[in-house]
């Protein structure tokens, strides 16, 4: 992967940077505490989200920040190529990574690691630890690795993954231990079944004979069956004679009864033919007054009839009278309501026509209405918008201003600070003054100690020699001294002398004076360089201050600037208050324009409802009209057919009053004649019966005869048929040897019972035998194949153990003839790195050309980190597909020399890879042709 550019916002040391990285060397410059570690940090929580302390610690603390949140963006290349964007903020937490043309791929913490690690190459369970140990070298654990440490030991196990295969044999162990567990329990199964089957030894032979036996007994039931057959048939016959006995006797006893009936039945009919025949003969003296009788009930029944319907007709002729008249008066109230209908419905034709052109013209107004309305709408939405953006833009103009009233505020103290400055750089140069003059008294110091000196030598000189000369004489040849003869005499001498001792004295005063005036000048410069560097450092202070004054002073001109650029079309306040006046205009219009046409619409819906209650009212009225219309023309014709009626009914009183009086005469005569009509009616049916009586009675003796002669034919056949007391015996001696046979069967049948109990447990016990061999022989089988299994097993943990230590040696002289070649280029000399791992324990050791070995911590500052790059190199090219590097200040502890050489070879070393960030205070790398950042 190539990174090509990183944002930091409030991210430690850095509030709002932005830093671009080119393919190849990039190196990151700059004094310790201005942020050059943060950056690689943040490339780390970018790419991974990980942190060696927690992510709120990384939040920027800088000038007294209280934001609690940060964010990451890095743009790069993945190994696919592709360009992308990844954007990671903490505190709301939020993860995005996206093409750079905007495709987003992963939203989710868990999503976007994986697909980054996959696009920076680097795969596996350990990513966090590839990534810090091996893709970066961070300051102060370059080396640490590769110290012989049982952690260390544990870290590079995990980074080589040595222990997978270690696991993956375990695992297998346990996989073994349940094959030898599995074949342990089907041994023990095994000898269990053949205990078991050894129980069913001669159940085949018990079977064949319990077979047998069974057959035997299903054939002597068999012909004991046939037997009961047999005599259940014959006990049937009997049973069936018996029956037919009983059915014989009971039809003679029917046959005597009936005979004895029918006898009495012939007596009674004579006498009743008698009375018949005699009843007869008075009918014939009756039947004249009959006849005469049932024809005036005849003729009185139709003038009765004829009088009902007199009497109807004359009814309904009252009633047709009584309905002419109730007719006319309905004809009347007809007219009388077709006038009155006619005269609403021109008057609500006349409403429809008036409501309808109210409606029109509603209409139209609705129409202008909600042309208005819509223009009003749209006009508002767009004002709406125009006032969200003018918000947001005067939102970001009101933030200026509060940021500009704040930089106004704090710019207010530079005055005072320049003046603080320009009165503490006065007082420095009066400070510095006063030291330069202090100096200069403290300068002649040393000359005005030998001045002192001298005078004081002198002085003592000048007493002494005085005080030898005092008599006149020469000390030496105690002789008048020659000199002060030459001098003018004693007191010549030593008025002389007096004077220059008084110079000497007043001088020395002077001297001792100005000494003085030393040491104070003395006490008073340190005094002067407290106060200087007191002034120095307030400067510096106040200096400091100044300066981000004066970014905040340039920070305040770009914000003028952005205020004269929102305030180019006037006053934002002004504009946004005219705007929502505007907005208020509108809105309340759209809520008129609204307001007016619900009250068009309802005015609508009631005129629309008006004119459909009158539509429905015409409707109404017009059908009550051709209701009453036909209703008119039933009744006139209703009348018409009346009137004709009334004229057919003619003179109906008059004939009522001729047919009641003949119903009277009818009725006297009926009177006289009904006691022989009554007597004839009641004799009738006897003497009617004769035929009918003399037929019975040719019947009944008949029948009598037939009877007598089936009475003998059944006499006759029971002399002939085997008694009774035969049929009983036999039937007994039948069931008697029925009962025997069903005895014995049931002996049988029992014992075939048993027998068959016997046979079902012997199958069982063969079944059950037959599905324990079954299972033994798959038992067996199993054991087989568990026992191959546990071989197999055995095998491939051994192969995968050895698989692990040759992957493992494999990869560490991979590591170590890679590392050796850069470290032999690093160093310059011809010596060998190896890494012993015996006992997993990574031991890393430097050869000589005289094949001494040296551990790791026994090698000297500078060649520990030389070792450790190159194992790092080694490490990144053997493990990763990761074509980025990043190494935080490699070059301490090497001296000048290794420094320089190290800078001038990086492209040696780390040509191989796509990009490489280092971080250092070094300025040897500043010049030698690599992607510089600054910091």
């Amino acid at each position: 992967m190539i990174i090509k550019k990183i944002t930091l916002e409030n991210f430690k040391i850095h509030l709002n940077r932005e830093f671009s990285f080119e393919p190849g060397i990039n190196v990151i410059v700059g004094k310790n505490g201005a942020g050059k570690t943060s950056i690689v940090e943040a490339i780390g929580v970018a790419l991974l989200w990980k942190t060696e302390k927690s992510l709120s610690s990384l939040v920027s603390r800088v000038g007294g920040n209280n934001k609690k949140t940060f964010t990451v963006s890095l743009e790069f290349v993945g190994n696919d190529g592709v360009e992308y964007v990844l954007i990671r903020k903490f505190n709301p937490s939020q993860h995005i990574l996206k093409t750079k043309d905007g495709i987003i791929l992963a939203t989710d913490e868990v999503n976007v690691t994986e697909k980054v690690s996959k696009l920076i190459g680097l795969e596996g369970a350990n990513l966090v630890e590839l990534y810090s140990n091996i893709v970066c070298a961070y300051q102060n654990k370059l080396t640490d690795i590769f110290q012989r440490k049982r952690e260390n030991a544990e870290l590079l196990n995990r980074i080589l993954e040595t222990e997978v295969y270690d696991k993956i044999s375990e695992q297998f162990r346990s996989v073994e231990r349940e094959y030898e567990n599995k074949y342990k329990n089907l041994d023990d199964l095994e000898q269990i079944f053949e205990v078991e089957i050894k129980k069913f030894e001669g159940v085949e032979e018990k079977l064949q004979k319990a077979k047998e036996f069974y057959n035997s007994l299903t054939e002597q039931i068999q012909l004991a069956e046939e037997e009961v057959s047999k005599l259940k048939k014959e006990r049937e016959e009997v049973l069936a004679k018996t029956e037919e006995l009983d059915k014989l006797e009971g039809e003679l006893r029917n046959i005597k009864t009936e005979l004895k009936t029918r006898t009495e039945q012939l007596r009674t009919l004579k006498n009743d033919l008698v009375q018949s025949q005699q009843a007869k003969e008075r009918l014939k003296l009756l039947e004249s007054d009959y006849k005469k009788f049932r024809e005036i009930e005849a003729n009185l029944r139709q003038l009765r009839d004829e009088l009902n319907k007199a009497y109807q007709m004359s009814q309904k002729k009252a009633e047709l009278e009584n309905k002419v008249v109730e007719l006319k008066k309905e004809q009347e109230y007809i007219l009388n309501r077709l006038e009155e209908k006619e005269s609403q419905i021109r008057e609500t034709n006349e409403m429809i026509f008036v409501k309808t052109g109210e409606l029109q013209s509603l209409r139209g107004q609705l129409e202008e209405k909600v042309v208005q309305l819509k223009e009003t709408t749209k006009l508002r939405i767009e004002l709406q918008s125009r006032l969200k953006e003018f918000e947001v833009k005067y939102e970001e103009y009101s933030r200026i201003l509060d940021k500009t009233k704040t930089l106004k505020k704090e710019l207010e103290q530079v005055g005072d600070v320049e003046k603080d400055i320009a009165a503490l750089t006065k007082e420095i140069e009066e400070l510095e003054r006063q030291r330069r003059l202090l100096n200069d008294v403290i300068k002649v110091e040393s000359e005005i100690v030998t001045e002192k000196s001298r005078l004081e030598s002198e002085i003592s000189r000048i007493k002494e020699t005085m005080e030898k000369l005092s008599s006149g004489l020469c000390p030496i040849l105690k002789d008048q001294c020659q000199n002060l003869r030459l001098l003018g005499g004693l007191e010549k001498f030593v008025e002389s002398n007096t004077a220059q001792l008084k110079e000497y004295n007043e001088k020395l005063t002077k001297l001792r004076e100005q000494l003085d005036e030393i040491a104070v000048a003395k006490n008073k410069i340190e005094s002067v360089d407290l106060g200087i560097r007191k002034s120095l450092e307030e400067r510096a202070k106040l200096l400091q201050l100044k300066e981000q004054l004066n970014a905040k002073k340039l920070e305040l001109e770009h914000l003028e600037v952005q205020i004269r650029e929102f305030e180019k079309d006037g006053s934002l306040l002004e504009n946004k208050e005219k705007m929502q006046r505007e907005l208020e205009y509108i809105v309340s219009q759209e809520a008129r324009l609204d307001s007016e046409i619900k009250h068009l619409n309802l005015q609508i819906s009631n005129l629309e409802g008006d004119i459909k209650n009158f539509n429905d009212r015409a409707a109404e009225i017009s059908k009550e009209i051709s209701n009453l219309e036909a209703r008119k023309r039933n009744v006139e014709d209703e009348l018409l057919e009346l009137e004709k009626k009334l004229r057919e009914f003619g003179e109906i009183e008059r004939k009522i009053k001729e047919l009641e009086d003949q119903v009277r005469i009818f009725e006297e005569d009926l009177l006289q004649l009904r006691p022989k009509y009554e007597e004839y009616i009641s004799t009738e049916p006897l003497a009617s019966r004769t035929e009918d009586l003399e037929k019975r009675k040719s019947e009944l003796l008949k029948s009598v005869q037939e009877l007598s002669e089936r009475l003998n034919e059944l006499e006759n056949t029971l002399r002939n048929f085997e008694s009774r007391e035969a049929l009983e015996n036999k039937r007994k001696s039948v069931e008697k040897r029925l009962e025997e046979l069903s005895n014995e069967l049931a002996g049988l049948k029992e014992k075939m019972g048993s027998c068959k109990k016997e046979l079902e447990n012997l199958e069982k016990q063969l079944e059950e035998k037959e599905e324990k061999m079954l299972k033994l022989n798959e038992l067996k089988v199993q054991k087989e194949r568990c026992l191959r299994k546990l071989e197999l097993t055995k095998e491939f943990r051994e192969k995968l153990k050895r698989m692990g230590a040759e992957i493992t040696s494999t990869l560490v002289d991979t590591i170590s003839k890679i590392a050796t070649q850069t470290y032999r280029v690093i160093s310059g000399k011809n010596e060998e790195i190896r890494i012993d791992t015996a006992e997993k324990n990574f031991v890393f050791l430097l050869r000589d050309e005289q094949d001494n070995e040296r551990e790791f911590s026994l090698l000297s500052g500078g060649e520990q980190v030389s070792v450790a790059i190159a194992l790092r190199i080694a490490l990144a090219k053997t493990l990763t597909k990761s074509d980025l590097y990043i190494l935080d200040e490699p070059t301490i502890n090497l001296d000048v020399e290794r420094r320089k050489a190290f800078a001038e070879n990086l492209k040696n070393f780390f040509g191989q890879f796509g990009q490489v960030l280092i971080i250092t205070h070094d300025e040897e790398f500043k010049d030698m042709g690599y992607h510089v950042l600054e910091v």
